[in-house]
C-alpha cells in the first residue's frame, strides 16, 4: 500500500498490491485453513465452520467498503469493490454500525465477573473508537512504516480482548430480567 491522501473520502491509503490477504480465493484459503485448523486441535466442525466464515465475512465487508481494488484470485487483473470509503456519511453509519451491534450483542450474552470484566471491557471499547475517529478525522499517516508498526501492534488488542473475555460469563437465564 501506498500513502495518498485523495484515494478515497475516507481512507488516505491506497491498497494496490496484496492478494494473499485480501483476494476472493485468498479469503478462501485463509478461512479453511482457520476452519481445518480448529477442526484438527479442537474436534468441533460447527465451530470451526463458523470460525471460517467469520474470518470470510472480513473478505464480504472489504468488497463493501473499498474501492475495486481486490483481486478476485491470486495476482489477477479482475478487481472488485464497491467503494463504500467515497462515502463519509455512509462508511460512519456502517462501520460505527457494526461496531455497535458487536457491542450490544457481546454485552447482552455475557456479564463481567469482576472489574477487569466491566472496567477493562469499557476501556477496550473506549480505545478502540478513540483510534477510529483519529483514523477517520486525523491526518494521513507521515508513512507505511508507521502503517506496519500500528498494524502489528494492533495484536495487543487481541490479548487485551482475550484477557477481558476470560473475566466475563454467558450469560443464563437467571440474569435475564
Amino acid at each position: 500500500m501506498r500513502i495518498d491522501p485523495h484515494n478515497t473520502a475516507v481512507t488516505p491509503l491506497d491498497f494496490y498490491d496484496y492478494p494473499i490477504t485480501h483476494s476472493l480465493i485468498g479469503a478462501i484459503l485463509w478461512s479453511c485453513a482457520l476452519g481445518l485448523t480448529y477442526t484438527v486441535l479442537k474436534k468441533d466442525k460447527r465451530a470451526a465452520l463458523i470460525l471460517g466464515l467469520v474470518v470470510f465475512s472480513h473478505w464480504i465487508l472489504d468488497l463493501i467498503t473499498h474501492r475495486p481494488d481486490l483481486s478476485l484470485g491470486l495476482g489477477g487483473s479482475t478487481y472488485v469493490g464497491l467503494g463504500l470509503w467515497n462515502s463519509v456519511p455512509g462508511t460512519l453509519v456502517a462501520e460505527f454500525g457494526l461496531f455497535a451491534a458487536g457491542i450490544i450483542l457481546y454485552t447482552r450474552t455475557t456479564t463481567a465477573k469482576d472489574r477487569i470484566g466491566s472496567i477493562g471491557f469499557w476501556s477496550l471499547i473506549g480505545i478502540l473508537a478513540l483510534i477510529y475517529v483519529g483514523n477517520v478525522a486525523g491526518p494521513p499517516p507521515p508513512s507505511a512504516s508507521i502503517i506496519a508498526i500500528a498494524g502489528n501492534a494492533s495484536w495487543l488488542f487481541i490479548l487485551w480482548a482475550y484477557w477481558v473475555d476470560k473475566h466475563r460469563r454467558v450469560k443464563s437465564s437467571a440474569d435475564q430480567p
